[in-house]
């Protein structure tokens, strides 16, 4: 019977420590979420957005990493980071737009408040003509708040 006994303190201490680590990484998760307005069309992976306000939630610690962005309540995208860099990021958070078969591709998020930097690659089809152009790129601003 005493065995059976110190077999559920260990369970239950075992229990106490697991909830405490999940809770601290649950507190340690830093989501951001942000606004910004598009001028233009824009392809951002492969969603295709209409010019017009958007809002997005991303957690730059998770992996994969994916933003949701959101027109009103007219629909959502999930995107998929290609890479990440993380570091300092000059100037303040925006999103990075090139030019690409007569609209824009968004190639990068940058969260300046987080110090991350999303990436984001073009399909195969567009590499070439991309390589062939000047970049000339477009800077969306974007208003990022940590949570």
């Amino acid at each position: 019977m005493k065995s059976t006994r110190s077999l559920k303190s260990v369970r239950i201490l075992l229990l106490a420590v697991l909830a405490a680590a999940l809770s601290a990484s649950l507190a340690s998760a830093q989501e951001y979420e942000g606004k910004f307005t598009l001028p233009f069309e824009a392809r951002w992976g492969k969603a295709v957005l209409p010019a017009g306000d958007y809002t997005f939630r991303v957690d730059p610690n998770q992996a994969p990493r994916m933003v949701l962005v959101s027109q009103g309540l007219q629909g959502k995208a999930f995107i998929l980071t290609s890479s990440t860099a993380r570091g300092e990021v000059a100037g303040s958070s925006a999103l990075i737009a090139v030019p690409s078969a007569g609209s824009y591709r968004i190639r990068a998020l940058q969260l300046a408040e987080a110090g991350v930097v999303l990436e984001y690659s073009p399909p195969k089809a567009e590499r070439q003509i991309l390589a062939q152009q000047p970049v000339l790129f477009q800077r969306v601003p974007v208003i990022a708040a940590g949570k």
